[in-house]
């Protein structure tokens, strides 16, 4: 392989899902990204020792999504959504974690992220396109940001009709 730090699975196209960017695109074996998702992350044992830390009174893992892709000096091809290996998520987002969260901790949730990321310099999440190269499933070849985009549109018109949620959840 990669020697990735981190990754997740893609989510199928019939997956609820929060982040588009994280929905499976066949053109792929592998994308690139700048944030991987809580729900099914994959670590190395260091990256997991380093991030140990921002876990420790951060029960729901607030503001990991967006740092644990950006802990080395030279983050760039260190996290990937994996399309050759796809998972489904079967609730609708965020209902079963807030059900759990406990009465007045909510704020608390909100705060612990905000420390996360300004900790790193980030006043929130990256709104920016988080996919910024990829791996061709069909030929290996490499494509940049333009080449993603417009292979990943493609991938997403042609099986949007599947999606069993039109939009992403804020």
């Amino acid at each position: 392989g990669e020697g990735l730090p981190i990754c997740q699975p893609a989510l199928a196209h019939d997956s609820y899902f929060s982040h588009p960017h994280t929905l499976a695109s066949p053109s792929f074996r592998l994308r690139y990204t700048s944030m991987v998702e809580v729900m099914a992350p994959c670590l190395s044992r260091a990256r997991l020792k380093a991030v140990l830390p921002y876990l420790r009174d951060n029960p729901f893992c607030s503001g990991l999504d967006w740092i644990w892709t950006r802990l080395e000096a030279d983050n760039r091809h260190r996290a990937a959504i994996i399309d050759e290996t796809v998972m489904r998520h079967t609730r609708p987002v965020g209902v079963f974690l807030r059900q759990r969260i406990p009465p007045g901790h909510g704020e608390k949730k909100r705060g612990r992220e905000r420390e996360v990321l300004a900790h790193f310099g980030l006043s929130r999440g990256d709104r920016g396109f988080k996919c910024y190269a990829g791996v061709a499933r069909k030929d290996g070849r490499r494509h940049g940001p333009l080449g993603v985009r417009v292979l990943m549109a493609r991938d997403y018109f042609r099986q949007a009709g599947s999606w069993v949620q039109r939009r992403a959840a804020n």
